[in-house]
C-alpha cells in the first residue's frame, strides 16, 4: 500500500520539546550512577553527544546534560579513560540541587533512556 503525504506546512521552527519530562513528574530510584571526572567533578555533556537526540533543533543540540544510569554495568560501559562513575544513593537530591544544576548551565539529565528537564 502505498500512503499518500500530507499536504500540510508543519513549522519545525516553532515545534515543542515534547521529548523531555520535568524532572519533578519523574522518580529517580534510590540507587543511580552519575558519570564524573577522575576529579570528582560533574562530566558535562552536550546534547549533540548523544545521536539518538540528533531530532532537536540546533539550539536544544547546544544544551549542557549530565547522564545518569540505573545500573553500575551500564555506567562502567560508559565511562571513558578519564571518567568514572559515583553511586548516588538517593535519587532525590536532583530535585534538591536542581537550582546548582541551572545556574552551571545543565538543563537537561539524561537517565536511563529518558530526558528529563530541570526547571
Amino acid at each position: 500500500y502505498e500512503i499518500i503525504p500530507l499536504k500540510e506546512n508543519f513549522d519545525s521552527e516553532k515545534r515543542k520539546d515534547l521529548t523531555s519530562v520535568p524532572l519533578n513528574d519523574f522518580t529517580i530510584p534510590e540507587n543511580s550512577f552519575l558519570v564524573v571526572d577522575k576529579n570528582n567533578e560533574l562530566e558535562i555533556f552536550h546534547m549533540k553527544d548523544f545521536p539518538e537526540y540528533g531530532f532537536l533543533p540546533d539550539h536544544d543540540q547546544k544544551r549542557r546534560i549530565i547522564k545518569l544510569f540505573s545500573d553500575k554495568k551500564a555506567a562502567s560501559t560508559f565511562c571513558k579513560k578519564n571518567q568514572k562513575f559515583i553511586k548516588v544513593p538517593n535519587g532525590k537530591v536532583f530535585g534538591l540541587v536542581s537550582p546548582f544544576l541551572l545556574e552551571k548551565g545543565i538543563s537537561r539529565i539524561i537517565f536511563d533512556e529518558n530526558l528529563l528537564s530541570i526547571q
